[in-house]
């Protein structure tokens, strides 16, 4: 999202480049859209308490081979 929000400041040029997104102005609604799909991408990650439910299922199931997936 922060590379389409670069591209439509600078008329369709696309970068990925951490520095210049950085330095590219993020309008506040987009900039909750951003945190809000991190937080919840990462929640379900890490995992945080309610978004948690699939990892016991998984361990359960896997090999030791596979725990540093979910570290």
């Amino acid at each position: 999202m922060l590379g389409w929000n670069y591209a439509d400041t600078h008329n369709g040029v696309w970068s990925f480049d951490l520095l210049e997104l950085a330095q590219t102005p993020v309008k506040s609604g987009l900039q909750s859209v951003v945190f809000f799909l991190l937080f919840y991408g990462l929640a379900i990650r890490i995992p945080l308490f309610p978004l948690h439910g699939w990892l016991p299922l998984t361990a359960e199931h896997g090999t030791v081979a596979v725990a540093p997936v979910f570290c």
